[in-house]
């Protein structure tokens, strides 16, 4: 009878054996303890099994590894797997690169970089050779860029300044002057085209308020030699109509301006304005 009882070697064996050998040996001093203490006892024989069962499922959801033993699985090898790291993924993978190798891949990295510094010195180059043929065929210092008291003049002029245009404001000592009564742009002819884009957009985006624009020596206009080199913003409404009979520009054709590619262009597009 005895030979069929194996050696205890699984942890919940101990447990259960544990558990059983208390309960039963809680039972049977249970009539030998003193009255005044078997209430205690019966509420610890009672108490015990419930926190053992408890602490049984806390380890079981916690540290269930450690309710089996290497015996359980039927290759022991999958124990040490599941109790400790797969020595798989503790191993360091080395890869050894004879010296020539090492020697050959050094070489070809240091190629490909060497080629990728030089491929970006090449567009850098690229680009501050077209800035500096850019600013060249502007120059934008030989042109005058004048502009009435209006409000935020300061902001226009900083913004204007950042992108190259040194602007003046014209009598600035009368104080700010009315949106109403300055609605027009003056755009000298001999102002190059990409200059002219670029102000009269940035212009209408600081005073959506202008709807005038007119071009120097168009309309039998006698204007002064220098006027041709110049641009002002908020020229007088009055002027605009009352001189030039000028009709105010719609607000799609102004968007239309960022399209134009040329002076021919911009100039049909402005002269639509003009008088029949």
């Amino acid at each position: 009878m005895t030979e069929k009882i194996g050696a205890v070697k699984n942890p919940l064996t101990v447990i259960a054996i544990f558990a059983g050998i208390a309960e039963v040996s809680g039972t049977v001093v249970l009539p030998f303890v003193s009255e005044s203490n078997q209430n205690i006892f019966i509420y610890f024989l009672m108490g015990f099994p419930t926190i053992l069962v408890l602490l049984f499922f806390v380890v079981l959801i916690f540290k269930n590894k450690a309710l089996y033993a290497p015996s359980d699985y039927k290759d022991e090898e999958n124990y040490f797997r599941v109790t400790k790291y797969d020595s798989s993924k503790q191993e360091q993978v080395v890869v050894k690169v004879a010296n020539e190798n090492q020697a050959q891949l050094l070489y070809e990295q240091y190629t490909q970089l060497n080629e990728s510094i030089s491929n970006k010195i090449k567009v850098l180059e690229s680009k501050i050779s077209k800035s500096d043929k850019l600013t060249t065929s502007l120059d934008k210092g030989i042109y005058d860029y004048q502009i009435s008291n209006l409000r935020l003049v300061d902001t226009f002029i900083t913004l204007m300044d950042h992108k190259g245009y040194l602007f003046e404001i014209y009598n600035k000592e009368e104080g700010v002057s009315s949106y109403k009564d300055h609605k027009a742009i003056w755009l000298g002819k001999n102002i190059p085209f990409e200059i002219s884009k670029e102000i009269i957009i940035e212009a209408k985006k600081m005073y959506p308020h202008l709807e005038y624009i007119h071009i120097s020596g168009d309309l039998n206009d006698s204007a002064p030699v220098h006027v041709h080199n110049q641009i002002y913003i908020g020229g007088a409404t009055e002027s605009a109509i009352g001189m030039f009979n000028l009709s105010p520009i719609a607000k799609e054709d102004f968007a239309l301006i960022s399209t134009c590619v040329n002076n021919e262009e911009l100039y049909e597009l402005i002269r639509e304005y003009y008088p029949n």
